[in-house]
């Protein structure tokens, strides 16, 4: 029983943590739409410097996009490791209970 106590203590953690990684991501990308309105504000001035729109390109929007990416794969990772071993507790569990269940007969 304490063995399930702690796996179930374990699991609930991991899955707060990947909740906490998805709220990040949900933030980076709040930041990633702010960046689109800015260029369909600007697009005017986008257009005529070339220099700008390289800049805003390749410092703004690249940044953004790659921890975007970064941010949801760690998060899309925590979550499969906390189901998983959520699922792998569920069965030890259920194979607990079933081989205590044979033994009694």
């Amino acid at each position: 029983m304490p063995c399930m106590a702690i796996s179930i203590g374990y699991v609930q953690s991991r899955v707060k943590k990947a909740h906490q990684l998805f709220q990040s991501s949900r933030n980076e990308e709040d930041n990633l739409l702010k960046h689109f309105q800015a260029i369909t504000k600007g697009i005017k001035e986008l257009k005529l410097n070339r220099s700008r729109r390289a800049d805003f390109s390749a410092n703004h929007l690249g940044s953004s996009v790659s921890k975007l990416r970064q941010k949801n794969t760690t998060a899309m990772k925590s979550m499969a490791v906390a189901n998983s071993l959520g699922q792998f507790a569920q069965f030890l569990t259920l194979g607990f209970t079933i081989t205590s269940s044979q033994s009694r007969c």
